[in-house]
């Protein structure tokens, strides 16, 4: 039983000699030196540029009945009138101007319409 049961650990040796404990304190502070202040703080090897490699897309789709999928069957358009929008400049608002019911520019609204699904029926 003693013999499955066994836990094994390296023996250590202290030395008490100044030299060598210099030698060793002498090559990590080098070494550190190295590191930390030639590599990261002279040579910026922490922040190496290299161009950015990517890509984004931005894609617009028209307001539809509970947020459905433009392309599939049965899914309704849901454009409000060009008077009801404040940013247009159709809007005609109750009782206050459009200035005051928009801030910054105002153009005149236009609906476009999206290009068909590929495969469906003209």
């Amino acid at each position: 039983m003693d013999a499955v049961l066994t836990y094994s650990t390296p023996k250590l040796v202290c030395f008490e000699d100044r030299r060598i404990a210099l030698l060793r304190l002498g090559l990590v502070a080098g070494i550190l030196a190295y590191v930390g202040v030639y590599q990261f703080a002279m040579q910026g090897a922490w922040a190496e540029s290299r161009p950015i490699a990517g890509s984004s897309r931005l894609t617009l789709r028209q307001p539809t009945v509970n947020s459905c999928d433009p392309a599939a069957a049965g899914c309704s358009n849901t454009f409000r009138n060009k008077s009801s929008l404040p940013y247009c400049a159709e809007f005609a608002p109750r009782g206050i101007g459009a200035s005051a019911a928009c801030a910054g520019s105002i153009f005149p609204c236009e609906f476009f319409a999206a290009p068909l699904p590929v495969g469906a029926d003209l």
